[in-house]
């Protein structure tokens, strides 16, 4: 009877256990919630959507990941990123000890395409003074170019980064 007492008296104490897998895909749509939130109260939402500013981060990134990294190791990396965000629980064998390391190298040259993006927008800006259609679309490229990459990089690189080392570190 002593031993029922006591499981029932801790299962009272202790907060009930959530999952580890469901915490990154609650963060993730958290922070999305509330940059979605914070953009619709300011405005419009489709004036943050740039392609050129998207091809810069996003193929930047990439393709400055690929000459800093094995293709195996950017590969792995990638295909883990979704298995990181939707619950699954990633077996700790499956985690390469490199795969912390990429992501956090990614957030750097995610870094250096918003600073290259911003360059081109602002190299446009000041020779299309002329015409303020293209002047807009300058300035817009210069400025969502490190927007996305900040998302990139601390939004989804950098947590995914700290969830590896930590299921590593298991």
């Amino acid at each position: 009877m002593s031993e029922e007492t006591n499981s029932e008296e801790e299962m009272a104490t202790s907060p009930e256990k959530f999952p580890d897998n469901v915490f990154p895909l609650l963060g993730f749509v958290g922070f999305l919630g509330v940059v979605l939130l914070e953009i619709l109260l300011g405005g419009n939402l489709v004036i943050f959507v740039n392609i050129p500013s998207i091809v810069m981060c996003v193929g930047g990134t990439l393709a400055l990941s690929l000459m800093a990294f094995s293709y195996d190791d950017l590969a792995h990396v990638l295909v883990q990123i979704p298995r990181i965000i939707f619950p699954s629980r990633i077996p700790k064998e499956s985690i390469h000890p490199a795969d912390p390391e990429v992501l956090r190298g990614m957030i750097v040259y995610a870094y250096a395409s918003a600073a290259i993006g911003l360059a081109i927008g602002a190299i446009q800006i000041l020779g299309d003074w002329d015409e303020l259609y293209s002047l807009s679309l300058a300035i817009k490229t210069s400025l969502l170019c490190p927007f996305y990459s900040l998302l990139g990089a601390e939004g989804i690189l950098r947590p995914m980064a700290h969830h590896l080392e930590r299921r590593l570190g298991e």
